[in-house]
């Protein structure tokens, strides 16, 4: 078997060891094991001889090669396997959209207390419901007065305050 022909079975080979990688979860270790060949291939062409052909293999493995796998990211998602693995991105699922994030925003404005101290997340107890919060950085103290000053990204962002007038503690967050 000639040099050059051995060549090309041998990047041909790395052809199929890198589309095996889509398929077959091996970490990376069919995608090295497919570069590696592809060189051996691009190597083994330069060795027969005919320096043509081997800038012609060269060419191809690095500049369409590059865009064979593009293409391949592009129709991964359309592939069974592929929808099965990927969440597709027109999803309308949003961080608001989860039930247990929906209520948070009632919290917004309201002062409660520290049930444990925030380094700086712990639990806060808003009328006597327990919420997971976080602070803006600063620690709290277990038992410390605390205001809803935000809600992010499903997180419920506090800061201390002062000990209200618990008589007037309604009026004052409503007004």
């Amino acid at each position: 078997m000639e040099t050059i022909t051995l060549g090309f079975i041998v990047l041909g080979l790395g052809i199929v060891f890198l589309l095996f990688e889509l398929f077959i979860p091996t970490g990376g270790i069919l995608f090295i094991l497919g570069m590696l060949t592809l060189f051996m291939g691009v190597v083994l062409v330069f060795a027969s001889g005919n320096t043509y052909a081997g800038y012609i293999t060269l060419f191809s493995v690095f500049i369409l090669l590059p865009f064979l796998g593009l293409f391949l990211f592009w129709l991964w998602p359309r592939l069974p396997i592929g929808s099965k693995i990927l969440v597709p991105p027109d999803s309308s699922e949003t961080i608001a959209a989860i039930p247990g994030v929906a209520g948070l925003e009632q919290y917004k404005g309201r002062i409660g207390r520290a049930v444990s101290s925030l380094r700086p997340s712990g639990i806060v107890d808003f009328d006597g419901k327990r919420v997971d919060a976080i602070t803006e950085g600063m620690l709290v103290s277990e038992k410390e007065w605390v205001k809803c000053i935000a809600i992010r990204s499903g997180y419920v962002i506090v800061r201390p305050v002062e000990q209200p007038n618990l008589e007037q503690l309604e009026q004052n967050d409503f007004m």
